[in-house]
């Protein structure tokens, strides 16, 4: 029977601190991606709330649905039905502060 000597606890720490590293880079990148789609949401509301209002002066519904139907499909494609929810948010009426 063979057995393997554990490793060196300098080279275990050097491992854990890492991979404590890795995490925190990792968890930086997440939190750096996640503040830029809280701003573009929020540039979005704007646009769009602009675009009701410009359409509205136009005499034309500020709700487009076949404009609201085609970002639904595209998100779609794009993110399978997790997309379809998250456009049924962002385009949602009213939804916009």
């Amino acid at each position: 029977m063979t057995t393997t000597a554990a490793p060196p606890a300098e080279a275990t720490q050097n491992r854990r601190t890492t991979d404590a590293n890795r995490l925190a880079d990792l968890n930086r990148q997440v939190t750096g991606l996640d503040t830029a789609i809280i701003d573009l949401v929020q540039q979005r509301e704007q646009a769009a709330g602009l675009l009701a209002a410009a359409r509205t002066m136009a005499g034309l519904p500020g709700y487009d649905h076949a404009a609201v139907t085609g970002t639904r499909q595209r998100y779609q494609n794009s993110l399978g039905q997790d997309g379809i929810e998250i456009a049924a948010v962002l385009t949602r009426p009213g939804s916009r502060r």
